[in-house]
């Protein structure tokens, strides 16, 4: 296979239900599985064809030339067959000038994730130096004007804690004036300032209500690493309950919610939430030995900066996230209205 040779896989999947067709742009030759086909293109732009084959216009031709093949996770189709597929092609002038549109917005897509990417990793790398790690009582970065060492408490000094729903049943759900936030929702997000997300349920006065700046844990995972990941609810309204699968968490002392919200989630908390991990399949966590577990704090001044960091650093990538998705939909339909 040499540059700008072409390649049919012909293993199908949910996003090819015919098998992908790429073209290779490593700029060096290699050698191929005897289970694809490998082909080249004579008379036609190369950015062009790569295209088109990002399209679902020639699955027609796929489906009326080929079949499943015998393992039903591969089509087939002969290659003489296969290379009698006609393409609808325009002057080679404007095959030049489509191909480019999409190589450069191709580009743009890249470039955008790879700054989604250092925006991620920069956050990961502050939440590492931002909080005290491995028993220290300062942090190794710190803002401007800040200085001294932070206290520390364990979780059931600083507040109390609360179940989430009880007693339900899956028929309970999905109708009612209730609310209730969701055990994905507590899992991806460090903070969930708006309902988007919240399911549906009857009003229910033997339930816990969650408030304003309660911190919501998760109490199981298929892995350890994952157990008791923790969101703080910014939210408001009544009647707001918590999924059955999380526990609640009320302070009570001088503490920013958006730095609770991060402190819980820095490398130091989340390593000893883990070793509190239980189970072989599924593993658990008890709210009893988690209320337990000490976190280090500053002033309530330095908790507010440090929370603005983090909350807009996260808005910043949830931005950029979104602005991906904005390119990818605007490529997905300029494929399918600038192809025959």
């Amino acid at each position: 296979m040499e540059p700008d040779d072409f390649v049919y896989n012909p293993r199908i999947s949910v996003r090819a239900p015919f098998g992908p067709i790429n073209r290779n742009r490593l700029a060096r030759s290699g050698a191929m599985s005897p289970l694809y086909l490998v082909f080249k293109v004579f008379g036609v732009d190369h950015s062009f064809l790569e295209q088109f084959f990002k399209t679902d216009r020639w699955y027609r031709f796929m489906r009326l030339n080929g079949d499943v093949g015998a393992r039903h996770d591969r089509f087939s189709i002969s290659d003489t067959k296969f290379m009698e597929m006609k393409i609808p092609t325009p002057a080679l002038e404007e095959q030049r000038a489509i191909g480019k549109l999409f190589s450069d917005l191709d580009t743009l897509i890249e470039q955008q994730r790879a700054k989604h990417a250092n925006l991620q990793q920069t956050k990961t790398a502050l939440l590492q130096r931002m909080f005290p790690q491995d028993g220290a009582d300062e942090p190794e970065l710190r803002l401007d004007g800040f200085s001294g060492a932070w206290g520390a408490k364990s979780l059931k000094n600083l507040g109390s804690s609360y179940g989430g729903l009880t007693g339900k049943t899956k028929e309970d759900f999905g109708h009612g004036d209730a609310r209730y936030i969701t055990y994905l929702d507590v899992f991806e997000r460090a903070l969930i300032d708006d309902g988007s997300r919240l399911g549906i349920t009857e009003i229910d006065n033997r339930q816990n209500e969650v408030k304003t700046g309660d911190v919501l844990f998760t109490v199981s995972s298929e892995v350890p690493e994952e157990v008791g990941m923790s969101a703080v609810w910014l939210g408001q309204g009544q009647s707001i309950y918590l999924n059955s699968f999380c526990f609640g968490f009320r302070p009570i002392a001088e503490l920013d919610s958006k730095f609770l919200a991060y402190v819980l989630r820095s490398p130091d908390f989340r390593d000893k939430m883990t070793l509190l991990a239980q189970g072989i399949s599924r593993f658990n966590i008890s709210k009893i030995r988690a209320m337990e577990l000490e976190i280090f704090f500053p002033a309530i001044e330095e908790q507010r900066a440090i929370g603005e960091v983090f909350s807009n650093l996260d808005a910043l990538i949830s931005a950029e996230a979104r602005y991906i998705t904005q390119l990818t939909q605007a490529k997905t339909a300029l494929l399918q209205r600038m192809f025959v």
